[in-house]
């Protein structure tokens, strides 16, 4: 009797310790949806309004699934350690001339953002220098 009580209380601690250490991973998340109200491009690539899933799938490609038409439109990334970590998933998008660009994506609690690799002249200029008008949608 006395050894099975054992047991179970090992296995219990067990058990316990393996949560502790996988749920935390369990909220990084790399999937996530966002509902988008307006038109934008993605790496020159131009996408109706509408709902995303949005998936990373490697530290160079990010997938953007339209959840009605299943369409999926793979992206170029380039994506940054070190940035604090975060209790929520965005999207950022550069507004220039009534047109949406996305040109950042972050994920909730992780410490990484994800920049499009591939934007126009002029965005890139508007991110280096800081100036222009941007957008945030959280995701879900």
């Amino acid at each position: 009797m006395k050894h099975r009580f054992s047991l179970s209380a090992g296995l219990i601690s067990a058990l316990t310790i393996t949560l502790i250490l996988i749920v935390p991973g369990l909220r990084a998340q790399n999937s996530v949806r966002a509902d988008i109200p307006f038109a934008f491009e993605a790496n020159h690539q131009v996408l109706p309004a509408g709902c995303y899933q949005v998936k990373l799938l490697s530290s160079h490609i990010l997938a953007l699934v339209n959840c009605e038409t299943s369409k999926t439109v793979g992206v170029m990334v380039h994506t940054v350690n070190g940035y604090p970590t975060i209790g929520h998933s965005s999207m950022v998008f550069r507004i220039s001339a009534g047109e949406y660009r996305l040109v950042h994506v972050r994920f909730a609690f992780t410490n990484i953002q994800s920049d499009l690799s591939v934007q126009p002249r002029l965005e890139s200029e508007f991110a280096r220098n800081a100036t222009g008008k941007t957008a945030e949608i959280a995701m879900r």
